[in-house]
């Protein structure tokens, strides 16, 4: 399975949720939808929901991209802006 993906994250008033996908079947973009939303809500605190999420930059692969993938690229890429990968620093100041 292979798939791209980039992420930006900042403070906002209200949640904010983008996915910028032109030419990308909706399958993937469902994927990736889910798998941000699924983060967000493991964190189980407020100030998750006061960001600007902007997802793009799609990158399928011609043989091996599938709705598993773009879920798994999407939940490495958010677990990562928030800080909470293994590893990874907050790219957020709340």
């Amino acid at each position: 399975m292979r798939a791209g993906l980039s992420g930006t994250i900042q403070p906002a008033q209200d949640f904010e949720f983008l996915v910028s996908a032109s030419g990308v079947e909706d399958e993937y973009v469902s994927a990736v939808k889910n798998a941000a939303i699924s983060v967000l809500v493991s964190q189980s605190w407020a100030p998750v929901f006061a960001v600007r999420l902007e997802l793009s930059s799609f990158v399928p692969h011609p043989e091996e991209s599938s709705y598993a993938a773009f879920y798994a690229v999407a939940h490495e890429v958010v677990s990562h802006l928030l800080g909470v990968e293994p590893g990874s620093q907050h790219n957020i100041e709340w």
